[in-house]
């Protein structure tokens, strides 16, 4: 569920990560398959999130495959790697789930201000928020959470440690 300000909603045949995406979800529509928020826009997609992940990772110079790899070797993980996009622009997404649940939800660690523990709807979660004050609950719990993000810091500071 997403709580923020208001914003526009586009819908696209397909999306290109890039610094602005916060976060992309399944989406059950028939036409549409993901949700991707930005600040202040969502966009409706085409294509599933594991398809922009693996999109985005061709676009900058590798295979999704090559990138999943890395991270399992670099930084000595065994599931769930963080998915370095762009070494440029330090962009890494971080799975919620396996990348290969249908479920899986990415977020963009950059972006990610706090996150706590909470309970919605019966479900106990974690709500996160964005650097735009936007927030999400995500229907895992928050020590998974804390886990995944770890992951996409321990990522972050391995690129630190080279000169582009």
């Amino acid at each position: 569920m997403l709580k923020d300000m208001q914003q526009s909603i586009r819908h696209v045949d397909d999306y290109a990560i890039n610094e602005q995406t916060l976060f992309i979800q399944p989406y059950r529509d028939i036409e549409y398959s993901t949700k991707v928020m930005e600040p202040n826009t969502t966009y409706l997609v085409k294509q599933t999130p594991l398809q922009l992940v693996q999109s985005a990772c061709l676009a900058n110079g590798s295979s999704y495959d090559g990138r999943r790899l890395y991270s399992l070797y670099s930084l000595g993980i065994k599931s769930k790697p963080p998915i370095m996009i762009s070494e440029g622009l330090a962009i890494i997404a971080a799975p919620t789930l396996s990348p290969s649940n249908p479920n899986c939800e990415w977020f963009f660690s950059r972006h990610v201000v706090s996150c706590i523990a909470e309970k919605q709807e019966g479900k106990v979660g974690t709500q996160i928020m964005f650097r735009d004050r936007t927030s999400i609950f995500l229907d895992i719990s928050h020590s998974q959470f804390l886990n995944a993000l770890d992951k996409a810091h321990r990522c972050q500071a391995f690129l630190q440690n080279f000169d582009y």
